[in-house]
């Protein structure tokens, strides 16, 4: 269903201090005062015997007044003592409590539509500035102040901010939001907002977008409202037309090609060099995305000799075409959770669209088993998966990792640039509760402790590994917006399927570093020429290049 509404504004309450007693009922027991009262005066007490003297002593009548009022005190110590004793004990019994109500700034949750529809160009920009301005005046007209976060909601989510409330940082943050090319995932960007609304004061979601998207759990909108900007008509068009002289003097050109319609379409692209037809390709651009067409050997000796125009194409970029088909859904990561009590993980990971999440006994664990990512509960198993692992609370005698026997009464430290903790919050975390773990000389370290690590992650024997020395359920972690946020950040290192990792900004020349699936036997790399595929074993492959031909490669795994 498709949800407009209007979006809450958060509220802050006035602080102030104030004493209260817990159990009033216990002030009855001062009862009891009187009847020490009369114990006291029906106790025995001493005589006076007088006896004879053969001297007199003078009489010194200084201090007389502050003589009895001492020897009073004296005889009468006993009770005065068990009086303070008896009203100590009742006002414990009462159970004082002074409470202090401190103004608690409240989570306001902003989703910001990241589709492509929004990197369509405006005459003063693109229509994506809309919906920055709209967060900007919906942010200016809070009154007092707000925990505020932003979730960029492209494919998949990417959290901008968490609870920040520093307003120079916000607006920093809102300034630095881009648009992505392909669906907003805005349901899974809702799961993560609620995720942080359970573990706050309460608040609200502003969900920024033009309204073009479904929602199939209505419980995710609770307490969110639609901020709608016009993201302009769809459309699918030409984005740019760019060319360059290879050295041996050879002219290539890229022309690329957006879409901001809701369905994936198959379009003929036409390269005209000097006002004649050069060549054609056909080319797949995805749903709200971009994708580019590569010639080579364009005749042209500048580049304002060469333009680009889309055929066969129905005017707006919408209607039926012969040639439209759906493309290929975004591949899946199947998760595997080890543990005799599952649930938090299961629900963690739940929030991924892409993932399919399993439940496993420890006992029923089974090495052979085709997932790409398993989750070890308090278990490290004799023979490890060929898939990438995260490991919580391993045990202390395993075979893999060094556990300290001793639990830490040191706080961990973060390390600089974390990439697993970014946007954690590590309050959870108290003293006592995390082992120290030798830090292995393949991995890099996340959370320091005494002279290891509580948590730090890298490739073990081809894998891509994350160890957690703590269970995040007994520290707490579960109940908390760091936990999904945590789980969010591992599974996105720890993904098999991202065989690349510094594949941004290659040009020719340059190699590429690869990361095989634990699974796979053999890869495969088809250039943009044309030209036969490349094989390699992935058992051996670490690196892949140096390319000389500028364009679209796809790379292949095979298991």
């Amino acid at each position: 269903m498709a949800y407009r509404g209007g979006c809450a504004k958060p509220s802050s309450d006035e602080g102030r201090r104030l004493l209260n007693w817990l159990a009033p009922a216990a002030f009855g027991w001062f009862a009891l005062l009187g009847i020490l009262i009369v114990i006291y005066l029906l106790r025995p007490r001493r005589q006076r015997v007088i006896v004879p003297s053969l001297m007199l002593w003078p009489e010194d009548d200084r201090g007389i007044a502050g003589s009895k009022l001492w020897r009073w005190l004296r005889r009468h110590i006993l009770l005065i003592l068990q009086a303070f004793a008896l009203a100590a004990l009742i006002l414990s019994l009462a159970r004082p409590e002074r409470l202090q109500l401190t103004r608690i700034a409240p989570d306001l949750v902003v989703i910001v539509d990241g589709s492509g529809r929004f990197t369509a160009p405006t005459e003063t920009g693109d229509r994506f500035d809309g919906a920055r301005i709209a967060v900007r005046e919906h942010l200016e007209g809070i009154e007092g102040t707000a925990a505020v976060s932003i979730i960029l909601a492209a494919n998949p989510p990417r959290i901008v901010a968490v609870r920040e409330t520093d307003a120079g940082a916000v607006r920093k943050a809102v300034r630095e939001l881009e648009p992505g090319y392909g669906q907003a995932d805005i349901e899974t960007a809702l799961e993560i907002a609620q995720s942080i609304l359970r573990d706050g004061p309460g608040g609200s979601i502003a969900i920024v977008s033009d309204g073009h998207f479904r929602i199939d759990n209505v419980e995710l909108l609770t307490n969110a409202g639609l901020i709608e900007v016009q993201s302009g008509p769809a459309e699918l068009r030409i984005d740019r037309v760019a060319a360059r002289r290879e050295p041996s003097g050879v002219m290539q050109a890229l022309v690329g090609v957006i879409s901001t319609l809701s369905e994936p379409r198959e379009v003929n692209v036409e390269l005209s060099v000097g006002g004649a037809e050069f060549a054609t390709q056909k080319i797949n651009v995805p749903s709200n995305g971009w994708t580019g067409a590569v010639f080579n050997d364009v005749g042209a000796t500048s580049t304002a000799d060469i333009s680009a125009t889309l055929v066969d194409e129905p005017p707006g970029g919408s209607g039926a075409d012969a040639n439209a088909k759906r493309l290929p859904p975004i591949t899946e990561l199947r998760a595997a959770v080890v543990s005799n009590e599952p649930s938090s993980y299961t629900r963690a990971l739940d929030v991924l669209s892409n993932v399919i999440v399993q439940a496993v006994d420890p006992t029923l664990y089974d090495p052979e088993a085709r997932f790409d990512l398993y989750i070890f509960d308090r278990f490290v198993p004799e023979t490890l998966p060929r898939a990438s692992m995260i490991f919580f609370s391993p045990p202390i005698e395993n075979r893999v990792f060094e556990t300290s026997t001793e639990i830490s009464s040191s706080l961990p430290i973060k390390a600089r640039d974390s990439r697993l903790l970014q946007f954690v919050d590590l309050s959870f975390l108290e003293p006592g509760e995390s082992n120290s773990i030798s830090i292995p000389e393949w991995s890099q370290p996340d959370l320091i402790l005494d002279v290891g690590s509580a948590i730090f992650h890298g490739i073990f024997e081809g894998r891509r590994t994350v160890v957690a020395s703590f269970d995040p359920v007994d520290a707490g972690m579960t109940d908390t917006a760091a936990f999904p946020i945590f789980m969010i950040n591992a599974v996105a290192w720890a993904n098999p399927l991202r065989t690349l990792s510094d594949a941004n900004g290659v040009s020719t020349g340059q190699k590429l570093h690869i990361q095989p699936h634990p699974q796979a036997t053999d890869i495969e790399i088809a250039g943009p020429g044309g030209a036969p595929p490349s094989k390699f074993d992935a058992a051996g492959v670490v690196t892949i290049g140096p390319f000389q031909e500028t364009g679209l490669y796809r790379l292949t795994q095979f298991a």
